[in-house]
């Protein structure tokens, strides 16, 4: 569910593991589980803590064509 893929994403994230970060991003939106501002947000923040700016850039694409709104924790990433 939403929870623990959003747990595994932020693990991956801190660890620095931000390919396979990505991959379960991709697929957790092919088994059909929406990601929320929290989920993306974990995402946005491991990639700007590794300076990975155009991911971040695409990440933040992704969640306004998934109707996502960022909110104060987003833009502080």
């Amino acid at each position: 569910n939403e929870v623990t893929y959003s747990s595994v994403l932020d693990a991956c994230g801190k660890a620095g593991r931000l390919d396979e970060m990505r991959g379960v991003l991709d697929e957790m939106r092919r088994a059909g589980v929406r990601a929320d501002e929290v989920t993306y947000n974990s995402v946005l923040d491991a990639y700007g803590k590794h300076g990975r700016l155009d991911e971040m850039r695409g990440v933040l694409d992704e969640m306004r064509r998934a109707g996502v709104r960022a909110n104060e924790v987003t833009y502080s990433s």
